[in-house]
């Protein structure tokens, strides 16, 4: 293979086969990726497998799997002999080349050496969060990308999805040449506020969507709107996890906080950010939220905590909050929008407009074809 071109082929005329190593289950940004460089390349006529962890009850027809040990949301211990059965699937592929999505399991950690025994290129892309600060969730991912920089070393390269990810593997010795810089991007016609309701004197809607677990800051931001109570306000919580029943309960008294479900068809999710003037993100640490980007894509505008890419993503149309005082800066944070609500939309205009231009679905494929060619090249 030296290259693909327009139908997912090499420069001589072979089907370029891709192997992506992803996550099936649970539901989240890394699974909603690999869906998404699946059908991608599958539409450019690329012959595409899928590895992932866990059972086969999480994944698709087709898939490969290797067991798992254990796993929380974020991340899994493969089950024994699960490093042999990935080599033996990688020598039985025959990929082009391997895409791994970071950080998922120690075995992250081993496929540079396998890839160099069977000649296949390397490429990852980095969806665990960063966050700069010195709290509990910081020195975490202080320690993972110090943990992992001698391992992307040795990857061909690998995509980070902002310059916060960028210089902490720089901080941690990988050669610049290792990274490409490339973020993740949305359709902004699907996200689009073109269809938004028309806003009199109804409450704005400020939406949280995504899992409801700890590292998700979602109890500090119940907990916030409840002791704001802006009566100009609604708050939108979507999504599922552990923490939703005990939440849920906890506000059932109070009617200007809903609950919805996950709304996995585009379609609600497409209309439930129409339905809402202010996306707000309370994670403890991120790398770059799509969910954000939607809502932003959307005419939403953002309230992020300061981790991740979320800082530079913001500027100019939202408020960035500090993970380290969370429960203080999201009530700072809703009081701030309760009394300047006649603003909020024209930063949601400026969100827009920041994501059509920087952001959108057509940079993100631009931007990883071009840094998939020249490794096709090898």
């Amino acid at each position: 293979m030296t290259g693909v071109g327009p139908e997912g082929t090499g420069a001589g005329g072979s089907r370029m086969r891709l192997v992506i190593i992803g996550r099936r289950y649970p539901s989240d940004g890394v699974a909603a990726y690999t869906r998404q460089l699946e059908a991608h390349w599958r539409q450019l006529g690329a012959h595409v497998s899928v590895i992932h962890l866990g059972s086969a009850d999480d994944g698709l027809p087709g898939d490969h799997v290797l067991p798992v040990w254990w796993r929380s949301p974020t991340y899994a211990l493969p089950g024994p002999g699960s490093g042999r059965r990935l080599r033996r699937l990688l020598q039985l592929l025959k990929p082009d080349l391997v895409h791994a999505q970071l950080a998922m399991s120690p075995l992250d950690l081993q496929l540079p050496a396998i890839c160099r025994e069977g000649g296949w290129p390397l490429l990852g892309t980095m969806h665990t969060g960063w966050n700069r600060h010195r709290d509990r969730a910081g020195r975490a991912a202080q320690w993972l990308y110090r943990r992992y920089a001698p391992a992307v070393n040795r990857f061909q390269r690998v995509i980070v999805t902002g310059d916060a990810q960028r210089q902490a593997f720089l901080d941690a010795g990988v050669a610049p040449f290792r990274l490409a810089l490339v973020p993740f991007g949305v359709d902004t016609q699907r996200y689009s506020p073109m269809h938004r309701p028309p806003r009199f004197d109804d409450p704005l809607r400020v939406t949280y969507l995504g899992r409801m677990a700890e590292d998700k800051g979602v109890a500090e931001l119940v907990a916030a709107f409840q002791a704001v109570a802006p009566p100009n306000l609604v708050l939108t919580m979507a999504g599922d996890g552990p923490l939703r029943k005990r939440l849920e309960a906890a506000t059932v008294a109070q009617p200007t906080i809903e609950w919805r479900g996950w709304g996995r068809d585009l379609a609600a999710k497409a209309a439930l950010w129409r339905e809402s003037d202010v996306v707000i993100l309370p994670s403890w640490q991120e790398g770059l939220n799509v969910c954000l980007l939607e809502g932003m894509a959307s005419g939403c505008m953002p309230v992020v905590t300061d981790v991740g890419a979320h800082r530079e993503v913001v500027h100019g149309c939202g408020l960035a909050v500090n993970p380290t005082k969370l429960t203080e800066g999201l009530t700072e944070a809703l009081q701030w929008l309760g009394g300047h609500y006649r603003e909020i939309g024209g930063l949601g205009l400026k969100a827009r407009t920041r994501i059509v231009e920087g952001y959108s679905q057509e940079q993100h494929w631009e931007g990883l074809m071009g840094v998939v060619e020249p490794l096709l090249l090898t």
